[in-house]
């Protein structure tokens, strides 16, 4: 176990990216430049950068990352700025596969001190990552059974406040190439096999407790308070996102009518 602390200076992030090998069961902290920040901005574009330098490496199937990244909004008041970003190799494709996903994974990341998470290496057993301010710890678990990911969610505390949990399921340890990672127990970062990915790592949940504090330093906080006042006007005065049929009563469902 170690400690994570932010890095003084930075706006919208902590400076930290922790790296785990599950092959060793070792793990290092990294410290981004901030022209690597200012450069990637988003948690898309920082978890690309760590999948193409395994991709020019030509590394193996064992060594692929599955990554998971923050944006520098994540863990501030501005609105949806809760989401994080899986990425890794599809199994279902072979191609580059991305999902943003919900819940408090993101915000409770940022919290704990960390901007992302860069999982390599196969784990020699079932295993779970317990993540939290104070560091990280690998420990064994059972691999999800019959009843689902739920029980998962309910041992691990994801309904309680400042926990966030990431599992999968049955079909990942199955073999399924289009399975799914779920957080918190009902949000998907779907499509792409993602979860499949996550258990041929052998890692089964990811738990996220993160700390007390507000999130990460903000620059000029009333210019934000500003800017998402304006963001929410904006999404309230919109019949797409808000009107009774929007996509706030039925998802993305919603958009049937704007792509036909």
């Amino acid at each position: 176990m170690g400690g994570y602390t932010a890095r003084r200076g930075l706006t919208g992030w902590t400076g930290n990216v922790l790296h785990v090998d599950l092959t060793t069961g070792s793990h290092r902290i990294e410290s981004p430049d901030e022209e690597t920040y200012r450069l990637l901005i988003g948690g898309k574009a920082l978890a690309g950068h760590y999948l193409f330098e395994f991709l020019a490496s030509g590394g193996s199937r064992e060594e692929m990352p599955l990554i998971l990244m923050t944006g520098p909004l994540v863990a501030t008041p501005a609105p949806t700025s809760g989401r994080s970003t899986f990425m890794s190799i599809s199994p279902l494709t072979g191609a580059i596969c991305d999902c943003s996903v919900g819940g408090g994974l993101g915000t409770g990341l940022k919290r704990t001190g960390l901007d992302g998470i860069v999982l390599t290496g196969v784990s020699p057993f079932p295993c779970g990552l317990r993540i939290a301010a104070t560091g990280v710890e690998i420990v064994e678990s059972e691999t999800p059974g019959e009843d689902g990911i739920r029980p998962v969610m309910e041992r691990l505390g994801a309904d309680r406040a400042g926990v966030s949990v990431a599992a999968t399921g049955a079909a990942a340890e199955a073999g399924v190439r289009f399975a799914s990672i779920m957080v918190d127990g009902g949000y998907t970062a779907g499509r792409g096999g993602l979860g499949r990915v996550m258990a041929e790592k052998g890692v089964v949940w990811i738990r996220v407790s993160g700390a007390d504090g507000s999130g990460v330093r903000v620059s000029d906080r009333r210019e934000l308070a500003a800017a998402s006042e304006e963001i929410m006007r904006l999404v309230a005065s919109s019949p797409v996102l808000t009107g009774s049929h929007g996509i706030s009563s039925y998802g993305t469902a919603a958009l049937y009518d704007l792509t036909i």
